[in-house]
């Protein structure tokens, strides 16, 4: 008879545990990445592990810190989001979320002057292809967005 077991358990009260996993090649190699939330869109805790058995085993749960800067600017976060492995190209696309909060720091979703109508952060979305993102986007009318200077 099979048992029931958590797979993820929730690592405190009033806290989700989010998961992302999918395949990364063609040799049946899944990654997992895992992270917390405990308010709003304030992912943290973010780790990855790597399973080159199609899930039988896994690698050590190794933690993710690259994603935040904070600077007298403010603050941004880059966080990994789905991914999806192309066997036909032979190319891994991730999606990324950078949110940015100019002039403060990470995580601002609310104090003074917060409106909800004009937010006081701004999100673009990119997409990687076996890791490399494209160096300049264009958002409607306006500079270019520059990833080396977001």
């Amino acid at each position: 008879m099979l048992s029931k077991t958590k797979y993820l358990p929730v690592p405190a009260p009033e806290t989700a545990q989010w998961m992302s996993c999918d395949y990364i090649d063609d040799k049946l190699t899944l990654a997992e990445y895992l992270r917390t939330s405990s308010a709003s869109d304030a992912y943290l805790n973010w780790e990855k592990r790597i399973s080159a058995d199609n899930g039988k085993t896994w690698s050590e749960l190794k933690a993710m810190t690259e994603f935040i800067t904070e600077s007298d600017d403010g603050g941004i976060v880059r966080s990994p989001g789905c991914f999806k492995y192309d066997a036909t190209t032979d190319t891994l696309y991730e999606t990324w979320l950078y949110r940015q909060w100019p002039g403060n720091r990470i995580y601002t979703y609310h104090g003074e002057g917060f409106d909800k109508n004009n937010l006081p952060y701004n999100d673009h979305t990119i997409i990687t292809e076996n890791g490399t993102a494209p160096k300049l986007l264009r958002f409607e009318e306006g500079p270019d967005y520059d990833l080396d200077n977001p």
